[in-house]
């Protein structure tokens, strides 16, 4: 099920609204019902102070000097207070005349000057205060006698305190309601307001189609969080891009090249089909005909093994390779070329170079580089085959004189179908597979093919390949130059 930005983003924000006011009102009313608690226990504290004060001791006798006329509080009525005084031995001092006999729980455990709720004696609510207290000596009356400490405990009703702390209760409840609905709508308007630039770059790549691949997304406008979106959609239009242009320059290249043979083929067919014509004219017929078949059939496989390497499905089998008794095995079909057009051949490196690699692959590779540098270096030139093998690495350089490319063209000499000659003069004989091939295989054995143009019109394809273990955990036994 798909899921919207914005309902999602207004949820978020609406129930992080929702918990901050409500710990908020939270806060408020523990710090209000703190505030009114304790001033209602100070009030409490005071009056038992002030009922302290009418405790007296002297000769050894307690002498109280209450009246309750002076205190109307706690005589009897519709909201009466209470007190209660107790002796050391347990005994009651002084009641309050509201409790008319009845005691108020006694719990003499408890500290000087401690409050808690109670349950009054007429069954409601309220708040009770207690403090432990000497009585004050009578000037009159001196005496050696200790001082008897006096426990008196003062009590009230909290009904208005309570109704106050529940009205509070409904107003910060109603408050925080209120607030999340007006944020939860004021959310909305500014979470449709920001996510407005993100529909419109959705709008902007819904309108690219397959024929405006060239079309960028605009960043002029875009916030900083989109602007890596729209730079990697670009990035990815640009790669696209260059993958249907290549996909249209790889058809073109194809059809250029299987076109004339298949002419060659269609006009050969259509002589000899033109009028009947002696064995030795069929034989010469079709030997023309194989011959412009094996370059189009070397054409094709190229092209499946390409497609192989980069589909990921060519594997590289490792095996112990002397990479100079490869080299020489190699060149063997091409010295008759290279004798035929007068090249000096020049081989530099180490007399073996041990490595693990796949030997077919590397044979692959290698022949391809003799190829090219036979088939493009000078009549009378020179081709140079350089080996550096090292610890970690065995470096092959295949070079040839007058290259005819610049440094920046030589770049593309590994893309298919590419060639130097735009006029294809070695149509027949080359197709621009080659490179391309050595460059995906050199790859697949961890290695790295670098074309460049030295100075002196020097061609040289520089094959790097890491010197890894075999596939049964040693190493190809040899010396290292």
């Amino acid at each position: 099920m798909s899921r919207s930005l914005q309902r999602q983003l207004l949820f978020t924000t609406t129930c992080a609204t929702a918990c901050v006011l409500g710990l908020l009102g939270l806060g408020i009313y523990f710090l209000v019902r703190h505030s009114l608690l304790a001033g209602f226990d100070a009030a409490l504290i005071v009056e038992a102070r002030a009922l302290a004060a009418l405790i007296e001791q002297g000769n050894g006798a307690i002498a109280v000097e209450y009246e309750p006329q002076q205190m109307p509080e706690f005589l009897p009525g519709r909201h009466p207070q209470f007190f209660q005084m107790w002796l050391q031995d347990g005994s009651t001092l002084l009641r309050s005349p509201s409790l008319r006999q009845r005691d108020l729980s006694d719990t003499p455990s408890r500290p000087d000057g401690a409050s808690w709720e109670v349950r009054l004696p007429n069954s409601r609510n309220g708040r009770a205060v207690h403090i432990v207290f000497a009585p004050t000596p009578d000037p009159n009356h001196a005496t050696t006698a200790p001082s008897e400490t006096v426990r008196l405990m003062v009590a009230r009703e909290s009904g208005e305190l309570d109704h106050a702390l529940a009205d509070l209760r409904w107003l910060l409840l109603a408050s925080c309601l209120s607030a999340v609905i007006v944020c939860a709508a004021l959310l909305r308007l500014l979470v449709s307001a920001s996510l407005r630039p993100l529909r419109g770059l959705a709008g902007d790549i819904r309108a690219i189609g397959e024929m405006d691949l060239k079309r960028r997304l605009g960043t002029r406008e875009l916030p900083e969080e989109l602007l890596p979106v729209a730079d990697r959609l670009n990035e990815l239009l640009e790669r696209i891009s260059a993958a249907f242009a290549r996909e249209q320059a790889f058809t073109a290249d194809v059809a250029h090249e299987l076109r004339n043979p298949l002419a060659g083929l269609q006009a050969t067919l259509e002589v000899n089909r033109s009028r009947p014509r002696e064995r030795e004219a069929y034989e010469k017929a079709l030997d023309k005909c194989l011959a412009i078949v094996a370059p189009m059939q070397l054409m094709v496989e190229q092209l499946l093994l390409l497609a192989r390497a980069q589909s990921g499905r060519l594997i590289a089998q490792r095996q112990a390779v002397d990479v100079r008794i490869l080299l020489a095995e190699s060149w063997t079909p091409f010295q008759a070329q290279a004798a035929s057009r007068s090249l000096r051949v020049l081989w530099d490196g180490p007399e073996t170079c041990p490595l693990a690699t796949d030997c077919e692959q590397l044979r692959m590779i290698v022949r391809n580089l003799f190829d090219n540098a036979v088939s493009y270096a000078d009549e009378g030139g020179e081709i140079r085959i350089t080996i550096v093998c090292k610890a970690s690495a065995a470096t092959l350089m295949v070079s040839n004189t007058a290259c005819k490319l610049s440094s920046g063209v030589a770049l593309h000499a590994a893309e298919p179908f590419w060639q130097g000659d735009p006029a294809r003069a070695a149509i027949g004989r080359h197709c621009g597979l080659g490179l391309s091939l050595c460059d995906r295989l050199a790859r697949l054995l961890g290695g790295q093919l670098t074309i460049r143009v030295d100075p002196g019109r020097v061609f040289t394809a520089e094959l790097r390949l890491p010197k890894l273990e075999t596939s049964d955990g040693g190493r190809p036994e040899g010396p290292e130059a």
